[in-house]
């Protein structure tokens, strides 16, 4: 159930038996000793902030089962390093990998259709990411201060780049904006000061505040003539 274990600060391992098929809101919350977790083949999804503050979990096996990741799952799951995502997941929560500062690849599988808001927020040292064609959907700030993050290519069908999507990601070198993105939001690409030089497509007829402020290494742009704002 909904916060079962929450604040088992000593709790170091946890052995479920195959008839578990949820996992409850907050079930393991600030479990900060617990180290490794293997989520039984039946749970088809994970609620929120199941693993929110586990600062000491490394590793988690998810179901081949699995449908979504509930928002702010795997919350400052600080020591998070090994981490595959199922093929049959759909959705990744808000703030799903909030704070997961030692993960440093992801691979999305090619069913996630969603990405949700701050989804890996503040996961500095991710230096890849790899987002399948599934996906169009990236929620605002999804990848906010990823500050290792050195290249992404955006879905094709993606239509909008979210306000703060990669604020103060300073190691970004090399963006690849698809042809049907519609708007770049407030912030988007803020900070992102050793981009050098970025497509932006016909089709854009919006860019936001601040959406490309202090990229200082930027130094060609071309408008598109359907941007009004």
């Amino acid at each position: 159930g909904d916060y079962a274990f929450a604040n088992c600060s000593a709790l170091q391992s946890v052995k479920m038996p195959k008839s578990v098929v949820y996992l409850g809101d907050n079930s393991f919350y600030a479990c900060k000793s617990l180290k490794s977790m293997t989520v039984p083949d039946d749970v088809t999804s994970i609620g929120n902030g199941v693993f929110d503050g586990c600062t000491s979990l490394k590793s988690v096996v998810l179901p081949a089962n699995l449908s979504s990741i509930g928002n702010y799952s795997f919350n400052f799951c600080e020591s998070l390093r090994d981490v595959d995502i199922p093929a049959s997941v759909i959705s990744i929560g808000e703030g799903a990998f909030n704070g997961c500062t030692s993960l440093f690849n992801m691979v999305i599988p090619d069913s996630v259709t969603s990405i949700g808001d701050y989804a890996f927020r503040s996961c500095k040292y991710l230096k890849k990411i790899e987002l399948p064609n599934s996906v169009v959907s990236i929620g605002k700030g999804a990848f906010y201060n990823c500050a290792s993050l050195k290249s992404i290519t955006i879905p094709e069908f993606v239509k909008y780049i979210n306000e703060w999507t990669f604020y103060n990601c300073v190691a970004l070198k090399d963006v690849s904006i698809p042809d049907h993105v519609k708007s770049i939001g407030d912030y988007a690409f803020y900070n992102c000061k050793v981009l050098p030089t970025i497509s932006i497509p016909a089709s854009v007829t919006y860019i936001g505040d601040y959406s490309f402020g202090y990229c200082m290494s930027i130094y060609n742009i071309t408008i598109p003539d359907k941007v009004t704002y």
